[in-house]
């Protein structure tokens, strides 16, 4: 049980460890529950790569010398900063309410959001 500064109570989820596999499907997961499906996984992941490295996921790939997919194959540097962006992205797109009806529009407004927040918390990070 942990206690927030404000009295309320949540349980704890056990432990675990976290790493870029873990965050991704935490995300995908979210993404899902919004509605969101394969296409918007894949859409978000590109936006997501674009907003925090500035190039193409291909790129990325390339340049590190990592496996084209395996984003555990990255170096530490990029997999943190990945983490750290997918969970942001993550609790944003939990908090989000769907407007869209259509799947194109919902896939479209998730992506739209991911990238926004990836965007901002860009800043945060070390380049």
């Amino acid at each position: 049980m942990q206690l927030d500064l404000l009295g309320n109570s949540q349980d704890i989820t056990p432990h675990e460890v976290v790493d870029v596999r873990t965050s991704t499907r935490d995300l995908n997961e979210a993404l899902k529950q919004k509605g969101g499906d394969r296409d918007c996984f894949i859409n978000t992941a590109i936006a997501i790569t674009e907003e925090t490295f500035g190039c193409q996921p291909k790129e990325l790939y390339q340049a590190t010398n990592a496996r084209q997919n395996d984003r555990a194959s990255l170096p530490k540097e990029a997999q943190k900063a990945l983490i750290s962006v997918q969970t942001v992205v993550t609790h944003a797109v939990t908090g989000h309410e769907v407007q869209s009806v259509t799947q194109p529009e919902i896939n479209s407004e998730l992506t739209d959001k991911s990238r926004e927040v990836a965007k901002e918390h860009r800043k945060f990070l070390l380049w």
